[in-house]
């Protein structure tokens, strides 16, 4: 694969044009990971004139079964600060029945059996205690086309330091962003709780420590509603200046053609098209992961008048697996922080 050196970071200020190159994916890992072996009835109020006392102090508690207790004003007090806002940042979430470690063939349920094979180019350490829920074998994305992108990406301006990857699954992309030391914070976002714990698993696994990745349960175009119009409802640790972040998206790949079609159109992709992932991304400089035989021209009409884009078809022993699209922002960036 092409080392990368030479060519134009993306969403560089050049005349429009769409630059289609071919690397072929090398493995190499951005460096050396060491796996880590793993309410009742109202209260009584005090007068509005009183400051509320710094102590204990205790309050009558009556049900509904008209029975009373006495509660220590700790268990009566004002909701978190958390609670004020719509978005917080995850908790580690434990394992559950949803996530496999499979250690053989004949535990594999048989349409994943073929990913199970390939189980060590998708993730190296595997053996290490790597988990996946049954539905995100299909939607990882190789280790060594991973660090790839994570290394394409280095070259991105070196004034954006922050990264948003919108659909982190079972942490793929978000650990090879990671260990690529690019970023001064990761912002990796994930709706199922069960992907999640996985995620945040193999993320240890890799010997990546607990918070160097802020890690959110949620929808992600939620999250980048409020981000971009109401901040205020993010949690602090959730917000961020729009000037120097940019944003990583791996969607699912679905739809009539994805799989037949020469040429996929990419307004047909499910349950996001091309259209809903721009109109949501189009405020920050972001990356595309998408099928290999994805329609180019159609993403060379996302490009501003004065920009250009870049496509990257990223490949293993000389199998094209997918292509990245690189598109500029098209909005000036406001500060959210």
């Amino acid at each position: 694969m092409d080392s990368g050196s030479s060519r134009a970071a993306p969403w560089s200020k050049l005349s429009p044009s769409i630059q289609l190159r071919q690397p072929c994916s090398s493995g190499a890992v951005p460096r050396n990971p060491k796996p880590d072996m793993d309410r009742c009835g109202p209260t009584s109020q005090p007068r509005a004139e009183l400051p509320r006392p710094a102590s204990p102090s205790y309050y009558l508690i009556i049900t509904s079964s008209n029975e009373s207790r006495i509660m220590g004003s700790q268990e009566a007090e004002m909701p978190s600060e958390e609670s004020q806002y719509s978005m917080v940042p995850a908790e580690e979430l434990p394992l559950n029945d949803d996530c496999h470690h499979y250690e053989g063939k004949y535990e594999v349920p048989w349409d994943i059996q073929k990913y199970f094979a390939q189980r060590y180019s998708i993730f190296s350490l595997y053996d290490y205690g790597v988990y996946m829920t049954d539905d995100a074998w299909f939607g990882v994305t190789p280790e060594p086309v991973a660090n790839r992108v994570a290394h394409d990406m280095y070259g991105t301006d070196q004034k954006k330091h922050i990264l948003i990857d919108v659909f982190a699954g079972a942490g793929g992309n978000t650990i090879a962003f990671t260990l690529s030391e690019r970023w001064s914070r990761i912002i990796s976002i994930e709706r199922d709780p069960s992907t999640l714990a996985c995620a945040q698993n193999n993320a240890k696994v890799y010997g990546i420590e607990p918070g160097i990745i802020t890690w959110v349960l949620g929808d992600s175009f939620e999250y980048l509603d409020k981000l971009f119009n109401r901040p205020e409802e993010l949690h602090p640790d959730l917000r961020v200046d729009l000037d120097v972040t940019v944003l990583f998206a791996s969607p699912p790949w679905g739809g009539p053609g994805y799989r037949t079609d020469e040429v996929f159109n990419l307004y047909n992709m499910q349950p996001y098209n091309l259209g809903d992932l721009h109109t949501a991304y189009n405020r920050l400089d972001h990356a595309l992961f998408l099928p290999r035989t994805s329609d180019i021209r159609q993403i060379a009409k996302l490009a501003p008048s004065d920009r250009k884009v870049e496509v990257v078809q990223y490949c293993m022993e000389g199998a094209s697996k997918a292509l990245v699209a690189y598109l500029p922002g098209s909005y000036p960036s406001q500060t959210s922080e």
